[in-house]
């Protein structure tokens, strides 16, 4: 090589490294995952169960019960909706982080002086539901089995 020319082995080279460059940084580009996304789930599941607890420990009221919001289990689809909290959740005073973007479906159901706390999603639309429990005594736990989206 003269004169500093490059040759075709660099070039080639040079070639593969910005392809393996660019190649792992599409993970990064492609958004959140599936199971990133499905952390949603058990996050408000827990949210939900410290604000009864917050509630009940404050002002000395029974727990308060809330239907599902913000839609049936039955209509979960892999798409998020807009948090539209029914009067339940107005009355326990909670709302989701992010109000735009809700993948899961919840709700409180209050029975025997304590509290279940539920949590549903379907993030591939297999009609398959992770779930997620969780009640006065215990934090979440995973109701589904752990292949389930």
């Amino acid at each position: 090589m003269a004169n500093g020319a490059i040759g075709r082995k660099e070039l080639l080279i040079g070639g593969g490294v910005v392809l393996v460059l660019a190649l792992a940084t599409i993970p990064f580009m492609t958004g959140p995952s599936t199971e990133g996304l499905r952390d949603e789930v058990p996050q408000y599941v827990n949210a939900l169960r410290e604000k009864e607890l917050q509630l009940h420990k404050a002002l000395g009221e029974d727990y308060r019960a809330a239907a599902w919001a913000p839609r049936d289990p039955a209509k979960l689809t892999g798409q998020p909706v807009a948090w539209e909290g029914n009067r339940d959740f107005v009355k326990i005073g909670w709302e989701p982080a992010d109000t735009a973007k809700v993948y899961g479906t919840y709700t409180v159901t209050v029975a025997d002086g304590g509290f279940i706390v539920k949590g549903s999603c379907d993030l591939d639309g297999d009609g398959r539901r992770a779930t997620w429990v969780a009640t006065q005594d215990e934090p979440a736990k995973r109701t589904s089995d752990p292949d389930v989206y």
